[in-house]
């Protein structure tokens, strides 16, 4: 999920039947175990650049 508001981008991950969300901000970079070769960070997701 991304936030423009709030500058910030969830990743959620479905774990035994529960959703664990993981929020990332700023220059942290994003941690995906279903897109394990992102490599973006949380800024260059919420500014729409690579």
């Amino acid at each position: 999920m991304v936030d423009p508001i709030q500058e910030v981008v969830t990743v959620c991950t479905l774990i035994e039947g529960f959703y664990d969300a993981v929020a990332f901000q700023r220059l942290e970079r994003i941690i995906s175990s279903t897109f394990p070769q992102l490599d973006l960070s949380a800024e260059q997701v919420l500014a729409g650049r690579k």
